[in-house]
């Protein structure tokens, strides 16, 4: 018997009541049990891949059915993405040490089956997401194994024990995720909590405001949308702190949508400066009414898109309103970038930083001596720089400059490059 713990290291927070998970091993080769644990232990050290395509396949059987498109709200995709991990993490890590199945269940199974329940999916869409991580292990094991020196009746041996464990664990967590999606489902359908789910769900659909939410909707109205550990009331406190009336629906316990109502508000919502720094947060721009109430928060879940690429923890849609338009098809916003800055840095060429001068130009209104200021270098290099962009360009920088400052803009997040972890986006 074994036991397998929540690792430090998945960055995910499950129920401290649940966190062992009890092993039945299933007999393996002694041979095959060296390849698998072999291949488990080099996948666990580069999961990334597998998650990435995990979630490729899952997102397109949801886009492919309308009645599910719900799902596929940014912060939703994310959290998914959390519990996919760990999802493949714990079934390597079985798999590693002496191919356990679970004979209880295992956190994660419970987080995805309470997490389906809680957003009204059908059970076969978390049954559906355990089926695609069969498919891609199985795919990334046969890789493993036909790219490895063994011999036929080895490599056959491999591949049948490999199935044979692959099957048996996803089967064991089909099991135990129905019996807990139902009983989830049983404590939502009873729920008040559930009852106001529905009701925003309703008005965010085109239904008219339910008087259960006790909510005033003939006001100004900033939505918000924050993921992370407790962030229903980490957002409770900042709405209160600006003296805002607060409407919050608690999708799950880190993940919530919020609106704070007032009489005015900045142009571009309340400043984020403030905001809690344990989570991720974004807001739509005001809008009054039940109109306003809608379009805010869709600008929020434009805005909490791009908070990852970007390398932010938090920002207003009205600062990264550009970034949401040209990051909404990654295809195009790949082409702009290239297009417009290939030449900036040609192959050979000694490196100079143009793209930052360039972008500090335009956030200093196209002020060389602010440019400067700001770079922290003598305006004469400044000056330098802008003739050598100009030169490589081809062109004046002023003719284009809402293509160069967008592609500046989205560079980062189409190349790869932006942090994981960056600064607050809001005035």
């Amino acid at each position: 018997m074994a036991k397998y713990t929540q690792q430090p290291r998945f960055h995910y927070c499950l129920p401290a009541t649940s966190d062992v998970i009890v092993g039945v091993e299933i007999p393996l080769p002694i041979d095959a049990r060296q390849v698998l644990a072999d291949f488990a232990r080099v996948t666990i050290d580069d999961v990334e891949p597998l998650v990435d395509a995990h979630m490729v396949e899952l997102t397109s059987q949801l886009r492919a059915d309308p009645s599910l498109s719900s799902l596929l709200a940014p912060e939703l995709v994310a959290a998914g993405r959390a519990v996919a991990r760990v999802d493949l993490l714990h079934e390597l890590g079985a798999l590693q040490d002496g191919a356990h199945v679970p004979s209880e269940c295992p956190p994660e199974v419970t987080e995805t089956a309470r997490r389906a329940a809680q957003f009204g999916a059908p059970v076969a869409v978390p049954l559906q997401a355990y089926r695609s991580g069969h498919r891609v292990l199985w795919g990334a094991l046969r890789r493993y194994v036909s790219g490895r020196d063994l011999k036929p009746d080895a490599r056959e041996a491999a591949l049948e024990s490999g199935s044979a464990f692959l099957f048996a664990y996803a089967d064991r967590c089909c099991h135990f995720l129905i019996g807990e999606y139902t009983e989830r489902r049983d404590e939502i359908v009873r729920s008040s909590a559930r009852a106001r789910v529905t009701a925003v769900g309703a008005l965010l659909g085109g239904g008219e405001p339910d008087p259960s939410l006790d909510y005033r909707f003939d006001q100004q109205h900033v939505a918000l949308i924050a993921s992370g550990a407790d962030a229903n009331e980490l957002v409770q406190r900042f709405g209160r702190g600006l003296s805002a009336e607060v409407l919050i629906v608690e999708l799950d316990h880190d993940t919530a949508w919020a609106w704070l109502g007032g009489t005015s508000w900045p142009v571009g919502g309340p400043s984020l400066q403030a905001a809690p720094a344990t989570i991720a947060m974004t807001c739509g721009s005001p809008g009054h009414g039940v109109a306003g109430f809608r379009r805010s928060h869709r600008e929020a879940g434009r805005a909490m898109a791009v908070l990852r690429p970007l390398g932010l923890t938090c920002a207003r849609y009205a600062d990264v309103w550009l970034e949401a338009l040209a990051l909404a098809d990654e295809i195009t916003a790949q082409d702009l970038v290239e297009g417009e800055l290939a030449r900036l840095e040609p192959p050979g060429a000694r490196h100079v930083p143009l793209r930052e001068t360039l972008l500090a130009y335009f956030a200093s209104e196209q002020n060389a001596a602010a440019t400067a200021a700001l770079l922290g270098v003598h305006e004469r290099t400044v000056a330098y720089r802008l003739r050598l962009v100009e030169e490589r360009l081809g062109y004046r920088v002023n003719s284009r400059r809402a293509e160069l400052e967008t592609a500046l803009r989205i560079g980062p997040a189409t190349e790869g490059g932006a942090p994981e972890r960056g600064p607050t986006r809001g005035r």
